[in-house]
């Protein structure tokens, strides 16, 4: 009787860990091509920003995860995978821009609310996405979890603020 229950959970043992670490791989990757796929996104809104000259405060409800901007696809935030920092440089001081900040200090440009930026002024990403706790249980026995980050940096073209203080329209 005990043999043929130790052989039941022997078998039951054998079958979840042939699922088990098949589909912990399977997440681990997904995770690691969906963490490369916030940071092209990232660095697509950086790209515009450095052209432009400015932030808009729905890209920022975007990047930051707060108010109603969602991806239309998933109708999931950028923030609810990864965290997102974004500091101003100017003359080598970093400013943490947070969204309260850019609606705080925004003007409206072309029918957008947007946070004007001047050139010459650096933008600083930095991208996180923290091992879940699939991850960590898989990793507890393997060694350290992934960290996963990124930064980047784009330098302002062309500044909105310029713009506007050339047409006279200089934001308060």
């Amino acid at each position: 009787m005990v043999g043929k229950f130790a052989k039941c959970i022997d078998l039951v043992a054998a079958i979840f860990l042939m699922f088990l670490f098949p589909a912990v791989s399977i997440h681990i990757k997904i995770r690691d091509r969906l963490f490369e796929a916030c940071v092209l996104r990232v660095r697509e809104y950086g790209e515009i920003m450095q052209k432009q000259g400015y932030l808009s405060i729905d890209a920022a409800e975007y990047l930051f995860g707060e108010g109603e901007a969602t991806n239309q696809g998933e109708g999931k935030r950028l923030s609810e995978f990864v965290e997102i920092n974004l500091w101003k440089e100017v003359s080598g001081v970093k400013n943490l821009i947070d969204l309260a900040q850019a609606k705080e200090k925004s003007c409206d440009y072309m029918g957008g609310e947007v946070y004007p930026l001047s050139r010459g002024e650096g933008l600083f990403f930095q991208i996180k996405m923290p091992a879940d706790g699939f991850e960590k249980a898989y990793y507890y026995f393997c060694g350290k979890a992934p960290e996963r980050e990124y930064f980047c940096y784009f330098h302002v073209r062309d500044g909105l603020l310029e713009r506007l203080g050339t047409e006279g329209d200089l934001p308060p």
